[in-house]
């Protein structure tokens, strides 16, 4: 029997509070999934629907994480990420977010080429909730603790 990939396995996982994360992504479904999932790790996201909504809200808001389709329509996750990380390379009192592309299997192949444009990971579209939680894990080294005002708490969801 297939396992629901928003659902987490009985493995420990942390679970985090108080991240504030940006999800991009023009599917509707490939967003409730991955809402779904940040759900699990007591994340609540704020959504965009293009890349460029993506960037005005990344540039007006204070976010810890982006996370963002690589295949937007119009203004995609790559340039998308670019026009960010050129906003921050002008303010580099702005603390740099981290920024995590979101890609279907066969672009996955295409990392290193994601990672030198300016994202901090490359994650496969609808991977489920053990993998969403190493990559977070990932991109922030120190741990969800390390990030401003964010505190982390060991345990598996409900």
């Amino acid at each position: 029997m297939p396992t629901d990939p928003a659902r987490p396995s009985p493995q420990r996982a942390v679970v985090v509070s108080g991240l504030r994360v940006l999800l991009a992504d023009d599917c509707q479904a490939s967003r409730h999934l991955t809402r779904d999932i940040l759900g699990h790790l007591g994340i609540r996201p704020t959504m965009a629907t293009n890349g460029a909504d993506a960037v005005r809200m990344a540039l007006d808001g204070d976010f810890d994480l982006i996370l963002i389709d690589v295949e937007l329509a119009g203004l995609d996750g790559i340039v998308a990420t670019a026009r960010i990380r050129d906003f921050e390379s002008a303010h580099p009192a702005r603390r740099r977010v981290c920024v995590v592309g979101l890609t279907l299997n066969e672009l996955v192949k295409a990392e290193a080429t994601l990672l030198r444009i300016g994202m901090d990971a490359v994650l496969e579209k609808h991977s489920g909730f053990l993998a969403m939680s190493a990559c977070l894990r990932k991109v922030c080294p120190g741990g969800f603790a390390s990030l401003p005002g964010r505190a982390a708490s060991p345990g598996a969801p409900p």
